[in-house]
């Protein structure tokens, strides 16, 4: 398995290295259903953590898995001591002022990478 790193066009890279498409997609963020397109012909399967079902790429061949979390109150505890001590940090890519938040929206369904926060004061 091999990650990629994208600083721009997610497709451009992954043909870049793999022209004959992927075995495999974790999906974690972006359009599963154009992601679907950079796998082998005939298929492949993606574990999506954000929904994509079967009907999202009919007829691709892919097999879509739905990873669901079901934290306990202890990993949440556990989660927020990490965060308090520094242990846990989340990277911010771009914070919005309250009265942007319309912006945020639209930046995030529109597949902006990276943290989205808005800011409350």
């Amino acid at each position: 398995m091999k990650a990629i790193a994208i600083d721009a066009d997610l497709s451009a890279a992954v043909r870049a290295k793999h022209p004959d498409g992927i075995d495999a997609i974790v999906h974690a963020a972006g359009d599963g259903a154009q992601l679907a397109t950079l796998l082998k012909p005939g298929g492949g399967r993606i574990a999506s953590t954000i929904g994509l079902t079967a009907e999202q790429v009919d007829g691709s061949g892919v097999q879509v898995t739905a990873v669901m979390g079901m934290p306990t109150t202890d990993i949440l505890g556990r989660l927020a001591t990490a965060v308090v001590n520094g242990d846990l940090t989340v990277p911010i890519d771009r914070t919005y002022a309250l009265q942007d938040a319309g912006q945020a929206l639209q930046d995030f369904t529109a597949g902006k990478r990276g943290k989205l926060a808005i800011t409350v004061r």
